[in-house]
């Protein structure tokens, strides 16, 4: 098992949270978790599985984002942090 150093389980343990009780997010919230990560836009696109330009357009408020591709990017953020990989 690999081991996490405290600031990766910590963000780990905040986006388990956030799964438990989720809501469509709103632009402000979605770039701050990017940027509380460090992900770039390009990252977070290929996460969510849009591109570059739906995942901009999410975060200037342009279009809403579905609570499907939310749940979808924080599960996969828990997994890149953990160290796994989900499957395909």
């Amino acid at each position: 098992m690999n081991q996490l150093n405290p600031e990766i389980r910590e963000k780990i343990g905040q986006l388990k949270d956030q799964l438990a009780d989720l809501s469509k997010p709103d632009p402000k919230e979605i770039r701050l978790c990017r940027e509380y990560l460090s992900f770039t836009q390009q990252s977070c696109a290929i996460l969510a599985r849009v591109d570059l330009r739906t995942w901009q357009r999410w975060e200037s408020g342009d279009r809403e984002m579905s609570l499907a591709h939310w749940e979808l990017f924080l599960i996969k953020c828990v997994f890149r942090l953990s160290g796994q990989s989900p499957s395909k």
